[in-house]
């Protein structure tokens, strides 16, 4: 009878798929940058029948996201739709749209890694053959231009470098020349001072 009272009970407390859902998306939302929390949510999430929905509160900085990621003429621009996506996410962290629509913005941002790392997420979930290929080949594509932007980022470093050293010498030459400069006033304002003293 103990026994059967026992089982009862854990029955009685067992969390369903959707109050674990709840459980770990609040433990996300105080370590957002954990994907391998972010992946456990996802197949979790893909798992549940229905689908778990997507609320107004992660819909609405989705759009926002998306219209601001249009306009956006710069770096900055898209960054701010990073952003945007990212509340998204952090409300909702199974909606799959707001992964691949981050991906773009950080792609715009020049946040190149990070973009792979939010397709890669978007992989995860439950997408048909021609959207899988799709978001496959736009990482090749992201690893060619992460590869560009570091090779660019190299040359520049090189260029700042070899300014920086030159600006060095330069302004050593300056300093050597100051000095010779005081010693010889220094030297003629003693001898100015010695020929004062003689001839007084």
């Amino acid at each position: 009878l103990f026994f059967g009272v026992l089982m009862l009970g854990n029955v009685a407390y067992a969390q369903t798929p959707r109050e674990q859902l709840q459980q770990m998306v609040e433990q996300l939302q105080k370590s957002p940058n954990d994907n391998a929390l972010r992946e456990k949510i996802i197949k979790l999430a893909t798992s549940i029948k229905p689908a778990p929905a997507i609320p107004e509160e992660a819909r609405e900085p989705f759009v926002m996201g998306a219209t601001v990621l249009k306009k956006a003429s710069d770096p900055a621009g898209a960054s701010k739709a990073v952003d945007l996506f990212t509340q998204a996410l952090n409300v909702a962290p199974w909606f799959a749209d707001a992964y691949y629509n981050r991906a773009v913005a950080r792609e715009a941002a020049g946040q190149f890694e990070l973009a792979i790392g939010d397709l890669k997420l978007y992989l995860e979930f439950k997408l048909t053959d021609s959207e899988r290929r799709e978001a496959q080949d736009k990482i090749y594509a992201l690893k060619a231009n992460a590869q560009l932007a570091s090779a660019k980022k190299t040359e520049q470093d090189k260029i700042t470098n070899a300014e920086e050293s030159k600006r060095q010498v330069e302004q050593a030459k300056r300093d050597v020349i100051t000095k010779i400069k005081n010693v010889v006033s220094n030297r003629s304002y003693h001898e100015k001072f010695i020929g004062y003293n003689k001839n007084g």
